[in-house]
């Protein structure tokens, strides 16, 4: 995949009636920020099937999984700019991202959170879901 630099998003507010991450007692107060807000991020730019993986136990380099598919490769490039705005304006930088040029897989890399956006055909065909679905599935709502 070829990565490249986000574009500004717009000023679109996040929604009221966004879904909500219900987390889980040792989570930490940052990393519990940054999924709230990348869950409602991809749903203000109506993101579809929104998973969210616990990966804490199963490796040591991740503890989070979103993954989300868009309609097109522009719909996927308008949820990845979204959501590199909103975590940015909390002073959360991308530390890598791949993908964007083609639009229809792209991966936003936070260290501790990684964000998948799939096209539904990738999605269908990669099906990461099943790769690691020893993960435990974070209640979004």
């Amino acid at each position: 995949m070829v990565g490249g630099s986000l574009r500004g998003a717009g000023s679109e507010i996040l929604s009221k009636a966004a879904p909500a991450v219900k987390m889980h007692a040792g989570l930490a107060p940052n990393l519990d920020k940054m999924l709230s807000i990348v869950v409602k991020a991809v749903d203000a730019k109506k993101g579809e099937n929104i998973i969210v993986l616990d990966l804490s136990e199963q490796v040591d380099y991740l503890d989070y999984l979103v993954i989300c598919s868009g309609q097109t490769e522009l719909h996927n490039r308008a949820i990845a700019d979204h959501i590199s705005k909103e975590l940015a304006s909390c002073d959360i930088i991308c530390s890598g991202l791949q993908g964007y040029r083609y639009g229809d897989w792209i991966v936003l890399d936070y260290s501790s959170l990684v964000v998948h956006i799939f096209s539904p055909s990738l999605r269908e065909f990669y099906r990461l879901e099943e790769l690691w679905a020893a993960g435990k599935e974070v209640s979004i709502t």
